[in-house]
This record gives structure tokens, C-alpha cells and sequence, in this order.
């Protein structure tokens, strides 16, 4: 079944939402093209996922400062949950099983809806961080550091039927650090929709 996913992206400035229409329990691949070096990218930016009136806490992005370090947050994991086919809530996977200590730091990211200052303590998840100066090659932007936000379903479908889609994420990811998934799954994968060239992008993953 259709459902539309939208990713709010932003700073103090400046703010996009970009929605996808995406199919219920599909492994996806959610990309934002030529972001890091747009005018999205700053130290105070930010995403959520929204879905049916339920929302994710913010996580921070591109350009992030964490312990007076430029860092980027390249790849995150909504999971959002379903009950009976209503959703229930989206969340965050844990991200640190990207991390290789040659590429990448594994840190808190997860923030309340003011800002991304202010750490959500009760339940704070973890992504691989890229240092800043390894996102730029050639004087543009490495692919490594643009978004990549992968999206999973758990819970039960409007006929009580379970999904799969999140069993298929730890399934694939435990064995991949940051650089090695961008290659694999970009190689990997067939697009199945793409709206607002070098926008946005949607994948999905088999």
C-alpha cells in the first residue's frame, strides 16, 4: 500500500520538506543529491521523518559540531512501526554498525524538535560520523557525505499479516562500514522512482 514519507531538512535559515511516495514493508533507499554543499548545509542542520502525523526526533546532518569537531552524519534508519496497518511511530535504528575507526566516529545523534542543541537523553541513538574535511574531493562534495536515509517497517499490516522489511535491515547491514555500503548499495540497487532530478531520489532495495 502507498504511503507518503516526508523528510524535513533545514537549519536556522532555511527549510525543505521532500516527500516520497513509498510502498509499505519495501526496504528503501531515501537520497538528497548535492546537499552537503547547498545552502541545507550548516553547523545548526537538521532531519525528521514524518508520517501520518507521527514524527521522528531530529538527528543532525550535514556539518554537524559535536566536541568542537566538523562532522557529517551520512546514513540513518527510520524504523516506523504499524499496528494493523495504522502507524504507530517512527524511530530511529542504532547506526554505529556502519563505523570503522579508519573512517568514521560513532557518536549520539538524536535531538528534541527544538533544536539540535539540546540532546534527547532518554533514549539517545547513534550514527557514524564522516569528518568534514574528508566530504570534499576535487573541490566538490564526496559522495560519501550526502544523505542517505534508509527506511524499514515493523509491526503488522491491515490484515494482521507481520512485516519483514525491518528483518531485512540488520540482516544486510552488520557487515558494512560506511564507505563499503554507499559503494555496495549504489551498485546494488535499481532505482524504482526519481522525482526533482538532483533533488531527491528513492530506492529500493531488494
Amino acid at each position: 500500500e502507498d504511503t507518503w514519507v516526508c523528510l524535513y531538512l533545514g537549519n536556522s535559515t532555511h527549510v525543505e520538506r521532500v516527500p516520497y511516495k513509498l510502498v509499505a514493508d519495501d526496504y528503501a533507499r531515501l537520497t538528497i543529491t548535492e546537499g552537503w554543499s547547498s545552502s541545507l548545509a550548516a553547523p545548526d542542520s537538521y532531519v525528521f521523518v514524518t508520517s501520518n502525523d507521527q514524527y521522528a526526533f531530529k538527528k543532525k546532518m550535514y556539518r554537524g559540531v559535536v566536541n568542537d569537531q566538523e562532522l557529517t552524519f551520512p546514513l540513518m534508519t527510520a524504523i516506523i512501526s504499524v499496528e494493523e496497518g495504522a502507524i504507530t511511530s517512527i524511530t530511529w535504528d542504532d547506526g554505529c554498525h556502519f563505523c570503522e575507526d579508519t573512517d568514521s566516529l560513532c557518536l549520539p545523534n538524536q535531538y528534541t524538535y527544538d533544536n539540535v542543541s539540546t540532546p534527547y537523553k532518554e533514549d539517545t541513538k547513534t550514527d557514524c560520523a564522516v569528518v568534514d574535511s574528508d566530504c570534499t574531493v576535487n573541490d566538490g562534495a564526496n559522495e560519501l557525505c550526502e544523505l542517505n536515509l534508509y527506511v524499514v517497517w515493523a509491526g503488522t499490516d491491515k490484515n494482521g499479516d507481520y512485516m519483514h522489511s525491518a528483518g531485512l535491515r540488520f540482516s544486510r547491514f552488520l557487515s558494512y562500514s560506511v564507505t563499503s555500503y554507499v559503494d555496495d548499495a549504489k551498485d546494488a540497487a535499481a532505482d524504482a522512482e526519481s522525482t526533482a532530478e538532483n533533488v531527491r531520489k528513492v530506492t529500493y532495495l531488494e
